[in-house]
């Protein structure tokens, strides 16, 4: 399965699975995403390539995300070594288990709400996801992060068909999208630091 992270619109779209030009299963993430928000959209994807479809499709999907990212045993035991004898969980500590999951205040607030089966409004939800979001920035979470556009072993083989005269200098800017002589440019460094023995 192939993996592409671009910018894309509309920027609320997350990910679509895409199978064409004989490449096979390929899943395209918005670049625009910070990281945390990205793992739940794969985990979200990997089960529209699993599954059957369904009426209930990105419902399903959403929770296969939730319980793949989120183990219901793990998490809850993560949560409950966080709480008070009263079963309540302050933000500081509930930030923690965010990072030890390393996914967004979103799923960890909606995965909680869902296992303990509490009966929130969605408002007081959204509410405490506000909350949440704020404490995160005041307690100085790492600001957000985007992986790269190409995943690396796509760029070692782009170069390396470069190299070899499979690819075009034009072709090879093409498929990164970059400048005819930062195509050039990259040749040069991969022969000086692979070698002819690369090839």
């Amino acid at each position: 399965m192939k993996l592409f992270c671009l910018e894309f619109e509309p920027s609320g779209t997350a990910a679509t699975l895409c199978e064409r030009d004989g490449i096979g299963v390929a899943i395209l993430l918005n670049e625009k995403n910070s990281v945390r928000r990205l793992t739940f959209d794969l985990a979200h994807e990997l089960y529209h390539v699993v599954a059957l479809e369904s009426a209930d499709e990105e419902k399903l999907a959403d929770a296969f995300a939730a319980q793949l990212l989120l183990p219901a045993e793990d998490f809850l035991r993560a949560v409950d070594v966080r709480s008070s004898d009263e079963g309540k969980i302050g933000h500081d500590a509930f930030l923690e288990v965010i990072r030890e999951f390393g996914v967004s205040v979103e799923a960890a607030v909606w995965r909680l709400h869902t296992l303990r089966k509490r009966p929130s409004e969605r408002s007081d939800v959204e509410s405490t996801i506000r909350r949440l979001r704020l404490a995160w920035n005041d307690a100085g979470a790492s600001p957000v992060t985007h992986p790269p556009r190409f995943p690396e072993r796509y760029i070692s083989l782009a170069r390396r068909a470069l190299a070899k005269g499979l690819i075009s200098t034009g072709h090879y800017a093409k498929c990164l999208g970059i400048s005819r002589n930062r195509a050039m440019a990259d040749l040069s460094e991969f022969l000086e630091s692979e070698g002819e023995d690369a090839l």
